[in-house]
C-alpha cells in the first residue's frame, strides 16, 4: 500500500513540473508569434504609406497604376501572419484576371 502512495505521489509531482514545462513553453511561443506579427503589421504599414505617397504625387492614370502594382509587389513580401496575407473584403487577387480579361 505504501508502495502504490509513493508511486502516486511521483506521479502527481512529475505532472505538476511537466505542467509547468508547457506552460513556459506556451509563452515562448506567444512572444515569438507577437513580435513576428508586429513586425509584419510593421512591413504593411510602411508599404502602404509609399503607395499614399506615390498615388498623391501621380500626375496621371497610369502613374496612379503604377503605384498599385507596386504596393502589389510588396504584398507578396509580406511575412505571412496566417492562412491569408490580405484581409478579407480586399479584391486585389482579382485585379489581374480582370486586367488580362481588359487587355484581350
Amino acid at each position: 500500500m505504501k508502495i502504490y502512495s509513493i508511486l502516486l505521489l511521483c506521479l502527481i509531482t512529475s505532472q505538476a513540473a511537466f505542467a509547468e514545462d508547457q506552460k513556459d513553453a506556451s509563452q515562448f511561443k506567444f512572444n515569438d508569434r507577437k513580435e513576428e506579427m508586429i513586425k509584419g503589421l510593421d512591413a504593411r504599414i510602411a508599404a502602404l504609406q509609399k503607395a499614399r505617397s506615390c498615388a498623391a504625387s501621380a500626375a496621371d492614370q497610369e502613374a496612379l497604376k503604377d503605384c498599385h502594382e507596386e504596393l502589389e509587389k510588396s504584398r507578396d513580401e509580406f511575412p505571412r501572419l496566417g492562412k491569408r496575407n490580405y484581409h478579407r473584403g480586399s479584391t486585389h487577387r482579382f485585379d489581374k484576371e480582370r486586367d488580362k480579361v481588359q487587355k484581350n
